[in-house]
Formats: structure tokens, C-alpha cells, sequence
């Protein structure tokens, strides 16, 4: 009977060793993330303005990633990525304005619709939250 009970301490001792040593050879890594920011040239946030990630091709290594998205309601898009890299970010945004001009009931109704365009680049660090700003101006 002791001699049972020394094998099951032998082989309880031995698994937590080898929990503790599988556990301690896990690299847990932080997630690679770009967060994209939408901004108009007076710095106030777009709401779900279209956003794509692209990268551009060499010769070398050709272009295989392509995100499209939209910011959320505080202007701001995020993104999880597998590796590093360098992504040019285009951006639009499109307002509608509805101007009523007289007065009742001789009254005109106009409806101005306008659009903001804004381009940058992004290096996306490994592990990291990686965060970039892009400016909405007039597009021509």
C-alpha cells in the first residue's frame, strides 16, 4: 500500500512539473492591431466613414492584403492583423445637408450633398496597437 501511494505522489509531482514547464513555454503575445482615426481638417471625428487598407505591390512581394470597413459612431476603425506590415489608408466620407429657405408656404427645400476624401500610410507593428490618424479634406 505505501508503495502505491508513492506512485501516485510520483505521478501527481510529475504532472504539475510538466504543466508548470508546458505552461512557461507558451509565449502568449499581444494582438498586432491598426487602429485607423477619421478626422476633418478641423479635427472633429467622422462617423462610419468608408475606410480601406491596402498595400501596395513591388516586384518582390506582390499585394495579397485588402481590408475594407467602416469607422464606428466616435470615427475610429480597428482591425486585428497576423503580421507586420505597411498599408496605405484611404478614406471617405459622404454628408448630405438639407438647407430650407422661406418662409411658409413659399419655402425651398435643397438638398447639398458633399464629399470628403483623405489618404495616409500605417506601419503595423507586431504585438502592438498600432494607431494612425487620417484627415478627410475636399475631394476633387
Amino acid at each position: 500500500m505505501e508503495s502505491l501511494i508513492k506512485k501516485i505522489g510520483f505521478l501527481a509531482v510529475l504532472a504539475i512539473g510538466i504543466t508548470v514547464v508546458s505552461s512557461a513555454c507558451k509565449k502568449e503575445t499581444d494582438p498586432t492591431v491598426a487602429e485607423i482615426t477619421v478626422v476633418t481638417e478641423q479635427g472633429k471625428r467622422v462617423p462610419f466613414a468608408n475606410i480601406t487598407l491596402d498595400c501596395e505591390s513591388t516586384i518582390r512581394k506582390p499585394c495579397q492584403v485588402k481590408r475594407l470597413g467602416k469607422a464606428n459612431a466616435n470615427g475610429v476603425y480597428t482591425t486585428e492583423f497576423e503580421l507586420p506590415m505597411v498599408l496605405k489608408v484611404e478614406s471617405y466620407s459622404l454628408f448630405t445637408d438639407t438647407v430650407i429657405t422661406g418662409v411658409l408656404p413659399d419655402t425651398v427645400r435643397t438638398i447639398r450633398t458633399d464629399s470628403l476624401c483623405g489618404t495616409t500610410y500605417i506601419s503595423i507593428k507586431e504585438a502592438t496597437l498600432s494607431r494612425q490618424t487620417v484627415v478627410l479634406y475636399e475631394c476633387n
